[in-house]
């Protein structure tokens, strides 16, 4: 993939300044990160971020590596995770779950608690 179609620079999406200031250029596991910030607003926003092209690489090729290893490795105990029942098991011993065909987990990866 060329650099081109990695970042694209987009203007505050508040008040449209095109020159944030850049606080950092490198986030989580050293991958380029462009947090910046609005001086006019005080957003803060990805710019340069990644392009539309980038994210459906990173996400098709790249994420299980970064934020689930177990997936490429036997050492973990995270397959229990993977069960549905278990997940459900274990919310409704929480007092969590009141119907098993209504859970909706959001960014929990396994479903660990």
């Amino acid at each position: 993939m060329k650099k081109q179609d990695l970042f694209e620079t987009i203007p505050c999406p508040i008040c449209g300044n095109e020159e944030p200031i850049s606080l950092f250029k490198k986030g989580q596991f050293g991958l380029p990160c462009y947090v910046s910030i609005c001086p006019y607003d005080g957003l803060v926003f990805l710019s340069p971020r990644w392009s539309k092209l980038k994210y459906i690489q990173f996400y098709q090729n790249e994420y299980d590596s970064y934020y689930r290893p177990s997936v490429f490795s036997d050492e973990t105990d995270a397959s229990k995770y993977r069960d549905i029942k278990t997940i459900c098991s274990r919310l409704e011993s929480l007092g969590l779950i009141v119907n098993k065909h209504s859970v909706l987990d959001v960014g929990l990866e396994w479903g660990g608690l």
